[in-house]
């Protein structure tokens, strides 16, 4: 599948969070010095949680309180 395109063609829910990581890239790095993407890590952190739930998860497995909450 292409990058960028969801089941039905339309966009891919973490394509925005890509073209995030991507355009924080571009600013802060070049093809002498890559010592920005530390600068990124967080809207990479953002990227790897749209694809893999693993925040949400972690807390829905902790807190069955906040899964009823998130439910209701």
């Amino acid at each position: 599948m292409a990058s960028g395109y969801g089941l039905h063609g339309g966009p891919g829910r973490c394509f925005p969070f890509w073209q995030e990581v991507l355009a924080c890239y571009v600013v802060n790095t070049s093809a002498e010095d890559d010592s920005g993407k530390k600068k990124c890590a967080p809207v990479l952190e953002d990227y790897y949680e749209c694809l893999h739930h693993k925040k949400e998860v972690s807390m829905d497995d902790s807190s069955p309180d906040y899964a009823r909450q998130i439910r209701a």
